[in-house]
């Protein structure tokens, strides 16, 4: 009777500390930023539109009262976030917003004053993402990455497009930095 106790206890162990992983695994990002005006001051209670480009997700967030406004679990993908004309500011729409798998994309706006008026800026895909809360060097390869690749090439060449893979010439392989 002891034995089978003894047993059934590190079976019991040994399955919480497996579903316990499961739970870190992370198949979201957010989208998350600041709203201020042409002077630097916060602006709060003005709506955010976040919309799929190649994802079919939309959603809303509201900026609180210092000016911050947070989305959660964003599927990947890219997006177009704008700011919706509010108490004299006018809209703003910031495109090609990319977010991946566990990280934070920051959008900021700047709201200038003019009432009516249109500001688009677009971001370039280059596939690099800032999060200022991550001390890890990340790279993520788009879909139009690869198809630049001249046809032909292998693995390693993608392998070869990013800053944290280096080849090892002694041994044929290559050494990615965390």
């Amino acid at each position: 009777m002891r034995k089978n106790f003894g047993f059934f206890t590190f079976v019991l162990s040994l399955v919480l500390c497996f579903s316990a992983s499961a739970f870190g695994q992370e198949t979201t990002g957010q989208i998350q930023g600041t709203i201020k005006d042409q002077a630097g001051s916060v602006v709060p209670n003005i709506t955010v539109n976040i919309k799929g480009v190649n994802v079919g997700f939309n959603r809303t967030a509201q900026s609180d009262d210092s000016g911050f406004y947070q989305a959660r679990q964003v599927p990947p993908g890219i997006y177009t976030v704008s700011s919706t004309a509010d108490r004299g500011f006018a809209a703003q729409t910031k495109d090609s917003i990319q977010v991946s798998i566990g990280n934070s994309s920051v959008v900021d706006f700047t709201l200038s004053s003019t009432v009516g008026a249109e500001v688009n800026v677009n971001v370039a895909d280059s596939g690099v993402i800032l999060d200022t809360t991550e001390t890890k060097a990340q790279n993520n390869i788009s879909a139009k990455q690869i198809d630049a690749l001249p046809k032909g090439t292998g693995f390693t060449s993608l392998l070869r497009t990013t800053a944290a893979v280096r080849p090892e010439p002694l041994g044929g392989q290559y050494t990615i930095n965390e």
